[in-house]
Formats: structure tokens, sequence, C-alpha cells
């Protein structure tokens, strides 16, 4: 799994990059199959006027085509980058769900009589 980590207005720090990477691999290590790759887009909004102003995207891009997309917003980097992984694995559970029941219920409908 190959994790990108894009900053917008904020320095990255070899810290910061070794979080991310364990937030990657705790959250999302399981579904490591299903994942081809892994973007992290950390953003300052309000510059130095501080605040809750950190937002963070992660995109998901999955082997069988399709992307999963999710965006937190808060004060410090740490909370947010781990807001968004834990958001993102519960976002890829419920998409692995859904296609994996989707053949099941195409061949379950009913015929009206």
């Amino acid at each position: 799994m190959k994790l990108e980590i894009r900053v917008r207005h904020l320095i990255v720090e070899p810290r910061f990059r070794a979080l991310c990477e364990r937030h990657l691999l705790h959250s999302l290590g399981r579904l490591e199959v299903h994942v081809r790759r892994v973007q992290l887009w950390i953003e300052d909004l309000n510059g130095p006027r501080g605040g809750r102003d950190l937002r963070c995207v992660i995109r998901v891009g999955l082997r069988h085509g399709g992307a999963v997309t999710v965006e937190s917003t808060e004060a410090r980097p740490e909370l947010a980058v781990g807001e968004v992984f834990d958001r993102a694995r519960s976002a890829l559970v419920r998409t692995l769900q859904r296609r994996r029941w989707a053949p099941i219920r195409r061949h379950l409908r009913l015929v009206p009589s």
C-alpha cells in the first residue's frame, strides 16, 4: 500500500510522517489487498490566525476501480489524521460489503406474479 502525503501551508516533520504511516497500517492494514494507494491532503485553512482550521482529506483508491474519499477538520494535525483514518476505515468496510453482496442481491429479485 502506497501512502502519498501532500500538505499546503504546513511543514511536515519526519515524526508526523511516521504517525501517518502508523495510522495507515493500524486502520487500513487488514484491508491492504483491496487498496491500491492512499492519498492524504492536509491544509491549513486559516493560516496563522489559528482556530479549528486544519482540513485533512484522504482518498483511498481501490484495486478493482473506484475510490473512497473522507474529510475531517480539526484544530491539530494529529487529531485530524486520526479522525480521517478512522472514518476511511469505516467507509471502506461499508463499500467492500456492498460490493460483496451486490451479485447476490441481483439474483434474488422477485418476479411479480
